[in-house]
């Protein structure tokens, strides 16, 4: 069988069993349920990988539509990595944006440990570059706020404003 013809992309996101199969073979951690729906809720896209009705892997675009997106959770079933898969997902879903949003959106992923090379054969750069500053992450339990350093009072309102013309 050829696993090129075996394996259909279908553009909706993962069951909850899938998502959850899929993130236990990565070191990321697999949520509470209550997490995952509520994540594949705010999803802006999702696309799976299917091959005889099981779904072998999935990816997502999370973010607000207009300004930036994310590539999140590209992950292919370890029985299947290395066969063009993960490679059929991103193809997919920067299609689906390509279609979708506008062209002066943001796309960012933040790369697994050595996937940097796979993510560039698409055009993405890595953000040790002179153009950007690096990228970053944590954990928002790890992010500490200093409320004296803060322009505003606790408990003051935030508000977005627009002007009228």
């Amino acid at each position: 069988m050829d696993i090129h013809t075996a394996v259909r992309i279908a553009c909706y996101l993962p069951d909850l069993a899938s998502f959850k199969r899929l993130r236990a073979q990565t070191d990321w951690g697999v949520p509470d349920n209550a997490t995952i729906t509520l994540a594949l809720n705010n999803s802006v896209f999702g696309a799976v990988a299917i091959m005889e009705m099981a779904t072998i892997g999935m990816i997502r675009i999370v973010g607000d539509g207009a300004m930036n997106v994310y590539v999140q959770d590209v992950i292919v079933d370890e029985n299947y990595r290395g066969l063009g898969i993960g490679r059929r997902l991103v193809q997919t879903a920067i299609q689906w944006m390509q279609d979708t949003l506008p062209s002066s959106i943001t796309v960012g992923l933040m790369a697994a440990n050595g996937q940097d090379s796979f993510y560039e054969t698409f055009g993405f750069t890595s953000r040790v570059s002179p153009k950007f500053g690096p990228g970053m992450q944590s954990q928002l339990s790890d992010l500490a706020v200093n409320f004296n350093s803060l322009s505003i009072g606790i408990g003051s309102p935030l508000a977005v404003t627009g002007q009228s013309s």
